[in-house]
């Protein structure tokens, strides 16, 4: 079990290495840098607002980082 202890420790630490690098290409989070105005849609008749939704900040994830450069607030 103690044999070779020091290539084993040189393993864990370049296969955890590896492991965040291929996790860390697969995830890419954005932040959305405009604010986007929230808008009702299908709202029942008998139901009525009483303020301003305001806006909201998103963060998006995307296998492609040139897709979400591409997008506007309108998008959304």
């Amino acid at each position: 079990m103690f044999k070779n202890l020091p290539l084993k420790i040189l393993s864990l630490v370049l296969a955890t290495v590896f492991w965040v690098f291929v996790v860390s290409l697969e995830n890419n989070f954005v932040q959305f840098p405009e604010q986007i105005p929230i808008q009702v849609f299908n709202l029942a008749p008998d139901l009525a607002l009483t303020g301003q939704l305001g806006t909201v900040k998103l963060g998006l994830r995307a296998a492609d980082v040139g897709i979400m450069r591409s997008l506007s607030a309108n998008d959304f």
